[in-house]
């Protein structure tokens, strides 16, 4: 795009996305309206109407004005949930991918979660509501790239074709029960050389909200014993128990206790525990997702036009998390309220996401 406008990467990764509508008759760039919406979820406003009547307040189209042309104004509301349903998912979540391949690197050996999520408000008379997997980078808190399933079994295909287009090289990749596949293991697991030692173990204790949790974590990598294991699931390298004792410091008789068991392609227990602590804490995003951005409570419709909305709602998510320099203590709702109301720290959002993020 040769206008001064249209500058930053957002520009970059999302400005030529397949655009149906016929040439000649196209008043408002599909860019333009993706730009609206992500703005307007930075800012706290995550349902339609209120995404369009923030951005038809006079401060809003002067501001929008600096990013894009707009030479017929403010879409409509209509123009802007079609504008949304047009944009095919697919290509939105490789191109979110792509934006984020392209924004950090993954150290070696960092851990990413993949985890499904059903957004219970897309659920209408006649359809299933709408179920997402996503992938989580622990070392920077981020949401790595996403795709859609029309229900929670089909995660089984979903999560190959995510981990594909992933740049993973290196890192150890969490998947809870659902993903226990033989294929999905060999495409996620590292192999490595080590040679099989016997059960290894590593304890944690750590305090906090009132209670003291106790994480005791067991792994091996001496499977001599299971049958066929390595022949049937390639690049096993061992097998793990996390036993987690929470107990409440006001009541010490208040104990909770529950097991896990893993299978794993690390070959140290260091590893193992590291991995599925964090894992642990995927959940946090998807309360974030919920309780921030209202993923279950949305009612949009069109399976196109939702899942667009919740690819923009990740992507507000990355933003306000790597957003530390201004507001480093800062919550996210509170950091959409600043947003919405100080034009400065709303193209420091801007400028940080799609410029130098």
């Amino acid at each position: 795009m040769s206008n001064e406008r249209y500058q930053g990467t957002f520009f970059e990764y999302f400005s030529d996305m397949n655009d149906p509508r016929q040439e000649g008759k196209v008043y408002h760039r599909l860019t333009d309206i993706l730009f609206i919406v992500v703005s307007g979820v930075l800012c706290g406003y995550d349902e339609w109407d209120d995404i369009h009547t923030w951005a038809k307040v006079p401060a809003t189209e002067e501001w929008l004005g600096k990013h894009l042309a707009l030479m017929h104004g403010i879409p409509s509301l209509s123009t802007i949930k079609r504008g949304l349903a047009l944009i095919q998912p697919e290509e939105f979540s490789s191109r979110f991918i792509d934006w984020m391949s392209g924004t950090f690197t993954l150290a070696d050996k960092d851990v990413v979660s993949i985890d499904g999520k059903t957004s219970r408000g897309s659920k209408g008379n006649d359809q299933r509501a709408l179920h997402t997997v996503s992938a989580l980078c622990h070392s920077h808190g981020l949401i790595v790239g996403q795709t859609k399933t029309e229900e929670k079994s089909n995660e089984i295909t979903a999560i190959p074709a995510l981990l594909e287009q992933l740049m993973i090289k290196g890192c150890i990749v969490t998947i809870d029960a659902m993903g226990a596949q033989k294929k999905i293991a060999e495409q996620a697991g590292t192999l490595s050389d080590a040679e099989g030692e016997a059960i290894r173990m590593h304890s944690t204790l750590e305090k906090g909200h009132g209670r003291l949790e106790r994480r005791t974590y067991w792994y091996t990598t001496d499977l001599d014993g299971i049958i066929d294991a390595k022949t049937d699931w390639a690049k096993l390298m061992g097998i793990g128990m996390v036993k987690r004792e929470v107990t409440m410091i006001a009541n010490p008789t208040l104990t909770t206790t529950e097991t896990a068991y893993f299978i794993g392609s690390v070959d140290n227990v260091a590893d193992f525990a590291r991995a599925a602590r964090k894992h642990w804490g995927v959940e946090s995003m998807h309360w974030s997702l919920d309780v921030t951005f209202g993923d279950d409570h949305n009612k949009t419709l069109d399976k196109a036009a939702y899942h667009n909305l919740v690819i923009v709602k990740r992507m507000a998510f990355n933003v306000l998390k790597n957003e530390t320099k201004i507001k480093p203590k800062m919550s996210k709702p509170n950091k959409r309220i600043v947003a919405a109301m100080d034009l400065a720290y709303r193209d420091h959002l801007i400028s940080q996401a799609f410029n130098q993020m």
